[in-house]
């Protein structure tokens, strides 16, 4: 396999992460929509009117759709962190296949030179949402490359080593050595399928996620155009700005760019010859009895948001008290899912130990009995031959008994 593979295979792994990217932008312009969408709220909150309960209601649908959108958005981010976990999940344990093959198999210096010490995070199936750093997966591809292509490199070295041509040619002409030329054969094709399986792997995984992820990319895309249309912010007046004289931190609201103070100054006359200071002395004079009563409103308006912030705030902290509940909850299950496979596993291996040694008394019982039947043969043999030995001693003394009373007659 060339060396191009291997470089076009680093470019169109990269193109993926070009994708992310691309997908983390259009997030973060989603992030920054819904917080103008928020502050818009905001804005609103604080027209000056006599019934707040009035104002409060008619907003109250204005919050739901900010809430809503947000949570359209959230629910498209948590798939996406499910995708990227899956993305870690496949290539982790391509690396782990990789690796036992090379331990299992491959010669001590190939081992050497692949550096089978450096190890990545571990991957958990029971956490389906973990964010894995993105130098962590890059990583984690760029060691599969390296390993896959010094094994290709080494498979070339061999075959240029071994070259199974001059060693036919040997066996042609009478060496008998046909066994060791399948040998070295049937080795240089198991290292070429490898190769071959692998790349079949990573073509794979780079096909699947850079679909996905350029999916999941135009699914965004449509949710930001969808959060736009339901909620344009181009040109609405409803949007607090910024004063455009330097250093003003007040806001404004509908259309001037002028916070109140400048924009009444920059009204004036351009040949109006007072200074700024002068004009700023003067239209402060012209506020003060205004900005009082202005303070007192926004001084009861304030401590009526207070209080709702305080409200609110305490319902986030009591669902952030739940989030962390159901999160050790989760956690603990498992813990404990761990601890009943770990038990499960165990109870397995000692079943196991005890069917052995079952299977080996049975086994021997099986041996003390097939002997002692054989003993018991060899016995009854004994006996017989002892018997067949008796019977002929007798026929004999029997016989000789005979020829002598016929020799005394």
């Amino acid at each position: 396999m060339s060396d191009n593979y291997w470089k076009e295979s680093r470019i169109h792994f990269s193109n993926i992460f070009d994708t992310i990217n691309d997908v983390y932008k259009i997030s973060n312009s989603i992030t920054r929509y819904i917080e103008n969408l928020d502050k818009m709220y905001k804005n609103l909150l604080n027209y000056k009117t006599n019934d707040k309960n009035l104002l409060y209601f008619g907003l109250n649908t204005f919050y739901f759709q900010i809430r809503f959108l947000q949570s359209q958005y959230e629910d498209s981010k948590r798939q996406f962190v499910f995708l990227l976990n899956h993305f870690y999940a496949d290539y982790y344990k391509l690396y782990k296949l990789i690796k036992y093959h090379v331990e299992s198999g491959s010669d001590e210096k190939l081992k050497i030179k692949i550096d089978l010490e450096l190890t990545f995070p571990i991957y958990d199936d029971l956490s389906p949402y973990t964010q894995y750093k993105e130098s962590d997966i890059v990583a984690l591809h760029e060691y599969i490359i390296n390993i896959l292509e010094t094994i290709d490199n080494e498979n070339v070295e061999f075959a240029k080593t071994n070259s199974i041509n001059e060693l036919q040619n040997n066996h042609q002409n009478g060496i008998p050595i046909a066994n060791f030329i399948h040998g070295l054969s049937h080795e240089q094709s198991i290292m070429e399928e490898y190769i071959n399986l692998y790349k079949h792997y990573l073509e794979f995984f780079k096909n699947f996620y850079n679909d996905e992820c350029m999916t999941y990319k135009h699914k965004l895309e449509t949710l930001f155009e969808n959060i736009k249309d339901h909620a344009p912010l181009d040109n609405n007046p409803l949007l607090k700005k910024i004063c455009k004289t330097d250093n003003c931190s007040h806001g404004i609201y509908l259309n001037t760019v002028f916070c109140e103070l400048h924009y009444k100054l920059n009204k004036k006359s351009t040949n109006d010859n007072i200074n700024i200071k002068e004009r700023v002395t003067i239209e402060l004079n012209e506020t003060k009895p205004e900005a009082t009563d202005e303070l007192n409103e926004t001084k009861s308006e304030a401590t009526g948001e207070l209080n709702e912030t305080k409200s609110e705030a305490t319902i986030e902290l009591k669902v952030k008290d739940i989030t962390n509940a159901i999160e050790l909850k989760e956690k603990e299950a498992s813990i404990e899912l761990k601890e009943k496979t770990a038990s499960i596993e165990l109870k397995e291996k000692t079943a196991a130990i005890e069917l052995k040694e079952k299977t080996a008394a049975i086994e021997l019982k099986e041996k003390e009995a097939a002997i002692e039947l054989k003993e018991k043969e060899a016995a009854i043999e004994l006996k017989e031959k002892e018997a067949a030995i008796e019977l002929k001693e007798k026929t004999a003394k029997d016989k000789a008994a005979k020829d002598k009373a016929a020799k005394k007659k």
